[in-house]
């Protein structure tokens, strides 16, 4: 009866281990501990079916399978096995979302084990999120290791709500309905619903594989969009060359032409908002004011991407990157650990990567909203000169105040910027476009 928990993930270690302790202490087989459990949750019908997805205590496929069993029984409608179980499903789901919104994930490396998610877990699930976006919040819910886990990088990036709502309610929704249907067969079959792997396979392995058709037909998706972006990017730094001016000739020196109009505007956002740099931060700011010419730094940038807005430390854009900048005054010893920055010697926690976590989704948000590209890079940086770090952090770098400049000069994206996509990157930037 286990082989779709072991398929997809849903019951771990810790799992079977306190069934095991409370079949135990019950006198009570596993199989008899579940049927129990599932009994008391049935008896109260389509609710009990909502109840027990929402805790899931036991894995969704066979709460579903044994609501299937209550519809051929008579005792509820499909429709109604479906709804509250979509229901109860999506609200499982919004509980993890809140988890990582407002634990982070500190807490959740912490404590994860009892909600029965792991590092490799969350690892895995970060790593669709911040390459694919939020559209593995649909995708994701079909594939092994990520499909719950997913919740976690939306709600630490603050994703809204209602969109996470959406896509995981358009996600559980098929799920609900295939196994509330195996349940049935199980009814009209006169089996009970530990024989539900006896059924399930001709059932489960072409909706896996559609799933995995979907999933990489939208992986596929994002990658020629990023191509076309890159063409598109390309395309106009061609075209920006074609108005450069050349030294000496004609139209140099005619600023009234299309040509020098052109020229001008190139030169007023890719290199005109130099000027901007960063103020007000104790120590630090001569370090941002040498990186160049060639780089633009923006102090508290407020950045938009969907419906999230994000107020940046500092904001860097230059031909390897736009880096943004989480500043912090720390003139003691601090200890970098998956649970956040340790400051001093005591035992307390300062929470360091939700923010950037959070900066760094509505900075690609934003840019794919405009089909622009570029690497994006997140920067715990120490301005003071008596900081001392140590340790570091699971997603981001962490500097010091004199190396903030070999760090940033020394990255090496995937693809270096012209000067006038960082033009185009800017003015997104600073208008505030982004789809909704």
């Amino acid at each position: 009866m286990y082989f779709l928990s072991e398929w997809y993930g849903c019951l771990s270690l810790f799992d079977v281990c306190i069934l095991q302790i409370f079949a135990r202490e019950s006198g009570l087989q596993m199989s008899e501990l579940i049927n129990e459990l599932l009994q008391i949750m049935t008896s109260m019908g389509y609710w009990g079916i909502m109840i027990g997805l929402m805790i899931e205590v036991i894995p969704s496929e066979i709460v579903l399978a044994y609501g299937g069993l209550l519809v051929y029984r008579g005792d509820v409608t499909f429709a109604e096995a479906v709804i509250f179980g979509t229901i109860g499903g999506t609200i499982a789901q919004i509980f993890v979302y809140w988890i990582g919104r407002y634990g982070g994930r500190p807490f959740l490396e912490k404590y994860g084990k009892f909600l029965l998610i792991n590092k490799k877990h969350i690892d895995v699930a970060e790593a669709w999120f911040n390459r694919y976006g939020t559209g593995v919040i649909f995708t994701a819910r079909f594939i092994p290791v990520v499909r719950h886990a997913i919740s976690i990088p939306a709600g630490i990036a603050k994703m809204p709500l209602s969109r996470f709502a959406l896509y995981t309610t358009l996600a559980v929704i098929p799920w609900s309905i295939l196994f509330v249907f195996l349940g049935v067969k199980l009814g009209e079959l006169g089996k009970s619903f530990e024989q539900i792997g006896d059924i399930a396979g001709p059932y489960v392995q072409p909706f896996i594989w559609i799933s995995v058709i979907l999933t990489l037909l939208y992986i596929i998706y994002k990658i020629v969009r990023k191509r076309q972006s890159g063409a598109n990017s390309e395309l106009s730094g061609n075209v920006g060359a074609a108005f450069s001016p050349k030294p000496g000739t004609t139209e140099d020196k005619a600023p009234g032409t299309a040509q020098g109009k052109a020229q001008d505007k190139t030169r007023d956002t890719a290199q005109g908002t130099t000027q901007k740099m960063v103020r007000d931060i104790p120590q630090g700011t001569v370090l941002i004011n040498g990186l160049g010419e060639e780089y633009l730094v923006f102090n508290s940038q407020s950045i938009t991407g969907g419906s999230s807005t994000q107020v940046v430390d500092q904001l860097v854009i230059g031909p390897n990157g736009i880096f943004h900048l989480l500043t912090k005054d720390w003139s003691e010893e601090i200890r970098l650990t998956p649970k956040g920055a340790r400051l001093g010697t005591v035992d307390r926690y300062e929470d360091v990567t939700g923010p950037l976590y959070r900066n760094e989704y509505v900075l690609k948000k934003q840019l794919r909203s405009n089909r622009l590209e570029a690497d994006v890079v997140g920067l715990l940086w120490c301005v003071n000169p008596d900081c001392r770090l140590e340790g570091k952090l699971p997603a981001f770098a962490a500097v010091k105040a004199e190396q903030i400049l070999d760090f940033i000069r020394g990255y090496k994206p995937k693809k270096r910027l012209s000067s006038d996509q960082i033009g185009q990157i800017v003015r997104v930037i600073e208008e505030g476009h982004g789809a909704s």
